[in-house]
This record gives structure tokens, sequence and C-alpha cells, in this order.
């Protein structure tokens, strides 16, 4: 794998069976967040592991980045990226030393601080680790904590699209007492993280459960309580689920004709295209 296709855009495809979900009026008055509100989606695709040494696919990225907050994040809605436990970004005139100053007010839901160190340990232990994300490092020469809010990168080579690979998983800072530093952890049973949810349970290739973080500190809280991620065999069986209403949500792996058949053939079912970035 390469870093070349990380400006690729494409179509983020979503069946959504609308009467399961309630969008409020916007004259309602808004709520931090719902704990008796859920959302089920239907996949095909649930990670065996969430160990973030193995997160290379886009599966494991979506739900890595609703239970963490990174240096950088998408702007939803958007293809830009803004600073979110960064608060500053200084690039050398050779494109090859990035200088982040890191937030110093920010911690896990445990209250464990986040500083510059957090991130070069969590970084560098995919490096050391060589496992599947790895590659997405590749042209990282080193990463430094030389201060207690400030992250150095030095690069390979000049990657000026650096703030949207920062968004990446591999690139988040995770809690010390949840991935071994020489190890891989695959048998998770709760994450220690800072995102807008928080791991609730999950069965490895079957559901992951996350519910809403009434703690989180970088934005707007979540909007629904609940989301319950559910794992189907085969596209027919995501397209079934949702007709039946087993499910809110087919997200991306119902093949577009058999999803505008299944629209046309159901007035509570409504496809939605929202543009999205992938990486391969």
């Amino acid at each position: 794998m390469t870093l070349k296709t990380i400006r690729r855009l494409l179509i983020l495809t979503l069946i959504v069976a609308v009467v399961a979900v309630t969008i409020p009026d916007a004259a309602e008055p808004s709520i931090s967040y719902a704990q008796d509100n859920t959302i089920t989606i239907g996949t095909l695709d649930i990670p065996a592991n969430l160990d973030p040494s193995d997160a290379d696919n886009f599966v494991s990225w979506e739900i890595l980045s609703h239970l963490y907050v990174g240096l950088t994040r998408q702007v939803p809605g958007t293809n830009t990226y803004e600073l979110v436990l960064a608060t500053d970004h200084q690039v050398s005139d050779d494109g090859l030393t990035h200088t982040l100053t890191v937030r110093t007010d920010t911690t896990f839901t445990d209250g464990t601080p986040i500083t510059a160190e957090t991130f070069a340990d969590s970084i560098n232990r995919i490096i050391r680790l060589n496992r599947n994300a790895a590659p997405l490092l590749a042209d990282i020469d080193s990463v430094t904590a030389t201060a207690e809010d400030i992250l150095e990168f030095t690069l390979n080579r000049p990657i000026p699209y650096f703030e949207a690979l920062l968004a990446l998983p591999v690139f988040f800072a995770y809690h010390p007492d949840d991935f071994p530093s020489n190890d891989v952890n695959r048998s998770v049973d709760s994450l220690i993280g800072n995102g807008v949810y928080i791991l609730d349970s999950w069965n490895p290739g079957d559901f992951i459960s996350l519910r809403a973080n009434p703690d989180y500190q970088f934005g707007e809280p979540a909007k629904t309580g609940n989301i319950r991620i559910q794992s189907y065999f085969a596209t027919e069986n995501l397209r079934l689920a949702l007709v039946n209403g087993e499910i809110d949500v087919a997200w991306r792996d119902v093949l577009l004709p058999d999803a505008i058949r299944t629209a046309e053939e159901n007035a509570d079912i409504d496809i939605y295209e929202t543009p999205s970035i992938r990486m391969w």
C-alpha cells in the first residue's frame, strides 16, 4: 500500500430506512445526547481487531475515529481538515519537518493527560510493531516530543496533505493501559478514549456497540445516544435486514443497482450519497 491516492474522492453510499430515524425539527431545543436513542447500522465489515497497529482499512478508521480525537480531523460534510488537539502547525521550508503544538488541557475519559509524548509513544509503537498499519507511516523518519506540548515529525519526503494524514487513527494518542508497547492487543474488552463515543461492548466479527460520551470535549456532542454496528454475511442478507426493519442503515455494502431497486420498492427507504475521502 502507498499514500499516493490519499486525495482520491469517492462517493459513500448509505441506504437508510428513514422511518426508523427521527431528525428533530430545527425549531426544537437541542439536547446534549439521548441515551434512549439507538441507531443500528448493518455492514459486511466488522473489524476482528481494534488495535491501531492493524487499522489499515476504512471501517477500522471509522470506528476508531468515533472513539478518539486526534491532532486534526475532517470537517463534517467537506473534504477539508482542521486542527483539534493541535493548536498550531508549522512546516519547515523544505517541507520535511512538521512541528505541532499540542493542547495541554486534554485528557482521556479516565482523566489521564494527553501530551505530546502520548502521541509520540502511540505512533512509534505502530512503527515498531510493523504490522498492517505500518505502511501508512512509511514516510515518517522520526516523531519526537521535544516538550510537553511540542510534537515534531521528520519526513522522508514532503507531504503537502500531511494534516489529512494526521486525521487517520495511526496518528492518534492511545491510552498506555490499553495497548502494550511491544505486542498487539487482540482481545480488547474496553478502551479508554477521548472521542464523541465510548466503546460499550463488542463481539469481534459480529457487532460493535457504542454509547455517547457525556463528557466529550472537542465539539458538538453526539446526537444519538447509542450506535450498534451489526455484521452480515452477504450483501443480500444486509439488504433483507434493511427491508425487514432489523437495521436503520445499510453501510456502503449494498451494491448500487440493488440499492436503487430496494429504494424504489420500499417507500420508507432512501439513498444518501455524501462526499468521502478513501485511501485505496
